[in-house]
């Protein structure tokens, strides 16, 4: 059934949609048009995705993650779900191993060696909720709900080493790394930027507070920051100063724009009930709408890999 969509992932050409309580896979065309080619029934509120080869991992809140084969569009099927009995709200793929953001547990680490049958390897508790999560090279960054961002050292999947630690205030609703810079959308306090070169050294260096609404969502790309900004529709900051960064382009769309994804000269933005927007980026400057690819959603959060998109919807599926 059609629902609120909230999270979206995209590998080139397919866009994975989560359109109610369901998976839908669709085409895009050149103009930002979409076609359906799949759909699969999930039983949770999803809340995040992320894409690991043939497979879609989603994010369900206390529904744990659950664990899709995309390997045939047409044909997308539920393999498994895991729980560790705490709500799950970020994902994020390392290859074999899967990195969680979960409440009440500082990392967890599972093992996808058998995707039918996930085993977790580890996860030691933690005081707070943990609420985002990127990766990059051998090193994971996670966000929680205090404004905190913490680094581990993953080289050794199973035995993950603490590095470092910056703390702030406000949530971390979303992490993308790039180049040595952790860029955090911390909802009302804005963008804020960490470098991350040296792992056991950690600090801000810029931030900026986003114009009409809150950052819940973010990339970057050929040195802007796209933002999905809530009420505030998509707003794309230059970061080529970042402690003078300023915006330079926005769209509102008039829905709730919670993530956003950068390919090429597409952004993707998930943007509650109306659905995942596609814009022309060619002029960061001077952002274009060229389409709205999925209808009666609630657009969330997106994630780009390559060909294929995935979005994922808090009520109901990705």
């Amino acid at each position: 059934s059609n629902g609120p969509c909230r999270s979206v992932a995209a590998d080139g050409e397919l866009l994975a949609v989560g359109n109610g309580a369901a998976l839908e896979l669709l085409q895009l065309d050149v103009t930002g048009a979409a076609t359906t080619l799949g759909k699969v029934p999930l039983s949770d509120i999803a809340v995040d995705v992320a894409l690991a080869d043939t497979l879609a991992l989603v994010a369900c809140g206390d529904g744990g993650l659950q664990i899709v084969s995309v390997a045939d569009p047409s044909a997308p099927r539920l393999l498994s779900s895991w729980s560790g009995g705490h709500a799950v709200n970020a994902v994020v793929s390392g290859g074999r191993y899967v990195f969680v953001a979960e409440d009440s547990i500082s990392l967890r680490v599972l093992d996808l060696q058998d995707p039918s049958s996930p085993e977790s390897v580890y996860g030691p508790s933690g005081l707070a909720r943990r609420t985002a999560i990127a990766k990059v090279g051998d090193h994971v960054y996670v966000g929680d709900n205090g404004g905190d961002l913490f680094v581990y050292d993953v080289a050794d999947a199973r035995h993950p080493a603490f590095t470092d630690w910056y703390g702030d205030s406000g949530d971390v609703f979303d992490i993308h790394v790039f180049g040595g810079y952790a860029y955090l959308a911390q909802g009302a306090l804005g963008l804020l930027v960490i470098d991350v070169h040296d792992p056991y050294n950690i600090d801000d260096v810029g931030r900026l507070a986003i114009p009409s609404g809150w950052a819940l969502g973010v990339d970057v790309a050929d040195g802007f920051a796209y933002i999905a900004a809530a009420g505030g529709g998509l707003r794309i900051v230059d970061t080529a100063d970042f402690a003078a960064m300023v915006e330079v382009g926005f769209v509102e769309t008039g829905g709730y724009a919670s993530s956003v994804a950068v390919s090429g000269d597409r952004a993707l933005m998930a943007d509650s009930w109306p659905g995942v927007r596609v814009f022309d980026v060619v002029d960061p400057a001077g952002p274009m709408l060229l389409a709205t690819a999925v209808s009666r959603a609630d657009a969330s959060h997106i994630d780009m890999d390559g060909s294929l998109a995935a979005v994922v919807d808090r009520d109901a599926g990705v």
